[in-house]
């Protein structure tokens, strides 16, 4: 099962989609065997007779080195056609029939479509496949013969073999004191206590030594100290953005969850082909269950507020390199020059992460998601296309065809048997799960308490009447928001069930009309505040300009009453792209 459920999905025939569809099939099934029978033998990414090279859209609507060929939309203005058809010289094919009336048609048909391609042509651009796999990088691994010899262990047989052949002799084995403290620092990163090395040499058993090591790795210490070699290749980093504000601008808040996923899976003696697969397809492989969620922090890390393609740029890029052992990023721009990676490759590979999005699931315990929560990947947009970036260059992409999710040729042509998965209530509406309406009721009653004794501090101060009655009528307001989060519960556990109950309706009115009440409360109490705070103003322009922004904004909220309640939490799509 490859990455991303199998590392491959069903992307959505949105209606963008099958406008462009008929394009591509224009190309495949009628204007490409007329190519390649007749003009990329002299016009290819290799030979380019005349300049032109006509085995990718971008080479065509470069033209040759006389100038453009076509005119997009206008056969009758297009070098190309001309050509072909004998209406300029010297007529294509060069040096040869006439091409027939329905091929001379189809191309003007072409052009008309405004010269749509499917992939490239020989976008591997020379690459022997069959040559590549000669390469020691890309061979499968066999296990070599082991060496005669009476060494102890396999690895010892394969260096006494070249000692041996090298006329070296071996040092003296380390002794004890110092083989204790090697192998400490080696698997648990921390030098043995003084108790250790004293219960180690009093140890005279064959397997002494044997014994400690067990220890060691069973210790939470190893996955501590092995857990760190892995997130540097897998870029393991805290969030970044403006702390005072909250503001993320590269990475997930609480990411380290994925960090502590990382340490815990090394101690459970997780294999790493399926820490592989809940890193990258954790949402779809257990979508309901937070422990193997949390493991694709690994695909939130890479998140950028400010640029996606940057995201998924890094996506693709770090990907290949921590489990295909590749670079892709050059082939992001052109056709790679040692690694056997053609361009449309890379964003075949950028397809399976297409649609991912980042979002902040609650945690037991803790009901505000800035203090604490599980940071995760999910499907978001299943019909966004791939194209491919013409030079890299994001802001022109060749949108005469969608590229569907692919590995690399290189590795071969597996069937990819993308299928949408279908998830879980609790994956698609995390905050209907058992726990997440008593943390909110409990965070409100909290909000009550916080309020009394706002109210109370007003009053001891105390503070101007409009500042004692705006804190009463926030009181009131937090006392009215318990039973409207009660109702806006029963009414969202009402909507997402299966099938919905027939009180459904009446209870999101039910909801609707007690957040309304607080709304007004807490409107009532802004306009206090803002009507104390413009009077105290009075004769200041520059605080008088902020107060009224302030007092509008109360005054809007009690004007203009919301159209239903606000739901608990947010409601995700419930099909996964099973990619």
């Amino acid at each position: 099962m490859p990455p991303r459920g199998v590392l491959a999905g069903c992307l959505g025939l949105a209606m963008a989609w099958a406008q462009e569809a008929a394009k591509p099939d224009l190309y495949r099934d009628q204007v490409q065997p007329i190519l390649e029978r007749n003009c990329l033998p002299c016009h290819n990414a290799k030979v380019k007779q005349g300049g032109l090279d006509l085995s990718t859209r971008e080479g065509l609507l470069r033209g040759s080195q006389h100038g453009p060929v076509v005119n997009p939309g206008n056969p009758a203005d297009s070098q190309l056609f001309k050509l072909v058809s004998h209406i300029s010289q010297p007529a294509m094919p060069f040096n040869g029939k006439k091409l027939p009336g329905e091929d001379i048609a189809r191309l003007s048909d072409w052009i008309k479509a405004g010269v749509p391609y499917g992939e490239a042509v020989d976008d591997l651009d020379g690459v022997n496949l069959s040559e590549v796999s000669k390469h020691w990088a890309f061979r499968t691994p066999r296990r070599p013969v082991l060496p005669a010899n009476r060494a102890r262990n396999p690895i010892d047989a394969f260096i006494a073999a070249e000692y041996e052949k090298r006329g070296l002799q071996p040092l003296p084995e380390a002794g004890r004191r110092t083989l204790i403290r090697r192998v400490y620092l080696d698997l648990i990163g921390l030098p043995p206590s003084p108790e250790d090395v004293a219960s180690f040499l009093a140890d005279k058993s064959p397997d002494a030594y044997e014994k400690v090591v067990d220890r060691l790795l069973a210790s939470p210490r190893h996955g501590e100290r092995w857990g760190r070699h892995w997130l540097d290749v897998w870029r393991y980093s805290d969030w970044y953005g403006r702390r005072a504000s909250g503001e993320i601008r590269y990475i997930q808040r609480h990411i380290w969850r994925w960090r502590d996923w990382t340490v815990e899976a090394l101690n459970r003696n997780k294999p790493y082909d399926r820490m592989i697969l809940e890193m990258i397809a954790g949402d779809e492989l257990a979508p309901a269950d937070p422990d193997t969620v949390r493991a694709t922090g690994y695909l939130a890390r890479n998140w950028y507020k400010f640029n996606r393609n940057v995201w998924l740029q890094d996506t693709v890029e770090y990907t290949s390199m921590a489990f295909l052992g590749l670079t892709l990023k050059c082939a992001r721009c052109h056709t790679h020059k040692y690694d056997p990676i053609p361009h449309t490759d890379y964003y075949r590979f950028r397809a399976f992460f297409e649609p991912e999005d980042v979002r902040t699931d609650r945690v037991q315990g803790q009901a505000d998601t800035l203090l604490d929560g599980l940071s995760r990947v999910y499907d978001a947009d299943t019909s966004h296309p791939t194209y491919r970036f013409i030079r890299g260059n994001e802001n022109n992409p060749d949108t005469s065809v969608v590229l569907q999710p692919g590995i690399p040729r290189l590795f071969g042509k597996p069937e990819l048997n993308i299928q949408p998965v279908s998830l879980p209530v609790e994956a698609y509406f995390p905050d209907g799960r058992a726990f997440v309406p008593g943390d909110l009721v409990a965070q409100a009653r909290a909000e009550i308490e916080k309020a009394e004794a706002a109210l109370n501090k007003a009053r001891a101060k105390p503070e101007p009447a409009p500042v004692v009655a705006a804190a009463g009528k926030q009181l009131e307001a937090a006392r009215a928001a318990l039973p409207a989060l009660e109702a806006r519960i029963k009414a969202d556990l009402a909507a997402m069930a299966t099938p919905v109950p027939p009180e459904a309706e009446q209870l999101a009115e039910e909801a609707r009309k007690l957040e309304r009440k607080v709304n007004v409360l807490t409107a009532e109490a802004a306009l206090i505040l803002g009507q104390h705070q413009f009077d105290k103003a009075a004769g200041d322009e520059k605080k008088l300009g902020a107060v009224t922004g302030k007092l509008e904004a109360a005054l809007k909220a009690l004007k203009e009453p919301a159209e239903g309640y606000t739901p608990i939490g947010p409601k995700y799509p419930a099909l996964s792209s099973g990619r």
